[in-house]
């Protein structure tokens, strides 16, 4: 009987494992990568202006000035396109574009041997010059664009929106600013804005820009894995360190924790140091930007979809993945990383309003344990009554007559005193006569239909065919997926452009002459002058705080 419920339990749990063999993540900074790789974006800043030299009056950049073009990274941070980066990506002061401005006008006159030292150069100019616009002191142009890929049926495109600058602290001021794109139902990364612990495991995420010369064109972010090192302040506002490598192009990234939740965003690097170090913005002065512009950080009803068809992909729950994916496509249908996991779980089997997959294990373990339950119970009661069938069989002893006639089996029973047939002795008195005694409590014995007295069974003995019922509580595997939202309608500014293929520029203006900087941005912490890059030429540019 045990080897049997052996065997069949065995059984039970070897069919287990294939059915619920999942997709498990490999690493916690898989699931964090794949939480918050929707949100990410790819942002451009165009800045043309000119360079002038306060001390001479000097002005460089002839008579089409410098078009310079810089790159960052940002996070969604609201599903109607609020952008979070690091202010230095859209600053006009001397640590963003009017920086870039002016490395042009240094490499310019590194040419014509009128500098020999760069860095000192450039120092001297970022103190005693300014970057302006076409007329004295005025802001320097910049045109940002905001890109992030899209599916659209079975191709990847990518949608390039133009941004504008809703608000921002300068960048040694907490360096922060947020965005405003014109779109809706964006996927989005919430925004932890509670103190982080030193030592939680996080991800850097972002396009490091030196990786665009080696490998073709794309829109597949970098997520690097560290620590938070320490937490910093830098005129009395949060920064923390952390240990993951952050190069150029990273600026404005989010720094993520394993439940893809913004930690940080990306701000600076230290001078000189080998070693991986950076400084990542807290996301507590993000919260505070975000307060004073009455913008409320959140994800949409598609994001806890698609948050929930990960987990599900991730347990090995196919068919309820693909349901939460639909839902999500349905809220944001040019959703990449939905569309991905829908066809992944397909591939593995899943189908919409299929049952789900641990529902089948479970009823299989039922199964299971119902036929090993009632193979051991049959057992049981064969056994049993394969016992009760010995004990009544009485055995035939016989002996021989006085007279030596038949021998009468002996089996107990007392003979009468005048020879005649024994009487069972059952355990009830006799009478003179010979008859069976009544009285209280006294009832004679069962008759069997022969005529005979049915042996009596003890009552620890006694056996029953009854089955006991267990009620197993049903098993509830999540609610259903919410479809919220429908597809969002096309914008007159909608770029739509097939991966790969560069674009030109719709913004330069004839006659202008690029001159690339050797470095994009300077990203690197340094005095700033509290006069400049306080500039709004788009949307709300709030002043350094």
């Amino acid at each position: 009987m045990r080897r049997t419920v052996v065997l069949v339990g065995a059984a039970v749990l070897a069919l287990a494992p294939n059915l619920v063999a999942s997709a498990a993540p490999s690493s916690p900074e898989e699931r964090a990568a794949a939480l918050a790789r929707p949100g990410i974006v790819f942002i451009s800043v165009t800045w043309h202006g000119w360079v002038r030299d306060k001390r001479t009056g000097e002005v460089f950049g002839g008579t089409a000035g410098y078009e310079v073009k810089t790159a960052c990274t940002g996070a969604i941070v609201t599903p109607d396109g609020h952008i979070a980066t690091a202010s230095h990506c859209v600053h006009t002061g001397p640590l963003g574009g009017g920086g870039a401005l002016i490395a042009s006008a240094v490499a310019d006159l590194t040419k014509v041997g009128r500098v020999k030292d760069e860095a000192k150069a450039q120092r001297d100019l970022a103190e005693h010059g300014q970057a302006e616009g076409a007329s004295p002191d005025s802001p320097i142009e910049r045109a940002i664009q905001v890109e992030r890929a899209e599916v659209k049926g079975s191709e990847q495109v990518r949608d390039i929106a133009p941004a504008t600058v809703v608000d921002l602290v300068a960048p040694e001021d907490g360096d922060i600013a947020v965005l405003k794109v014109p779109r809706e139902h964006l996927p989005a990364v919430p925004v932890r804005a509670d103190q982080t612990p030193v030592g939680t495991p996080i991800l850097a995420i972002g396009y490091p820009g030196s990786t665009s010369g080696a490998v073709d064109p794309s829109l597949e972010p970098s997520s690097k894995n560290g620590q938070i090192s320490a937490k910093r302040t830098q005129q009395g506002r949060p920064f923390y360190e952390f240990s993951a490598a952050a190069t150029h192009g990273m600026s404005g990234g989010p720094v993520v924790d394993m439940d893809g939740g913004i930690v940080g965003l990306v701000s600076q690097g230290s001078p000189g140091e080998t070693q991986s170090f950076n400084l990542a913005a807290s996301a507590q002065t993000l919260a505070e930007v975000l307060q004073g512009k009455e913008i409320t950080a959140a994800i949409g009803d598609h994001d806890r979809d698609y948050r929930t068809g990960l987990d599900k992909y991730f347990e090995g729950d196919y068919d309820s993945a693909v349901e939460y994916f639909d839902a999500v496509l349905a809220g944001s249908p040019g959703h990449q990383q939905a569309a991905e996991y829908r066809k992944l779980a397909a591939d593995k089997g899943g189908k919409p309003g299929g049952a789900p997959t641990l529902l089948i294990v479970f009823a299989f373990l039922c199964a299971g344990i119902a036929i090993a339950t009632a193979t051991a119970g049959t057992a049981v009661l064969l056994t049993r009554r394969k016992r009760l069938a010995a004990a009544s069989v009485p055995a035939l002893v016989f002996t021989p007559t006085p007279s030596g006639g038949i021998p009468v089996p002996a089996q107990g029973f007392p003979v009468t005193p005048s020879g005649g047939m024994p009487v069972p002795a059952l355990g009830f008195p006799v009478t003179p006569a010979g008859g069976f005694a009544s009285g209280p409590g006294l009832s004679a014995p069962p008759v069997t239909p022969g005529g005979g007295f049915a042996p009596s069974v003890p009552a620890s003995e006694a056996t029953t065919d009854k089955v006991t019922r267990h009620d197993v509580l049903p098993v509830v595997l999540g609610g259903q997926p919410q479809h919220h939202g429908q597809a969002d309608a096309q914008e007159a500014e909608r770029r739509d452009v097939p991966l790969g293929q560069h674009q030109p520029d719709q913004q330069a203006e004839a006659g202008r002459t690029e001159v690339q900087p050797g470095t994009p941005l300077a990203g690197h912490p340094g005095p700033d002058q509290p006069h400049d890059g306080n500039h709004a030429q788009q949307g709300g540019e709030g002043e350094g705080r």
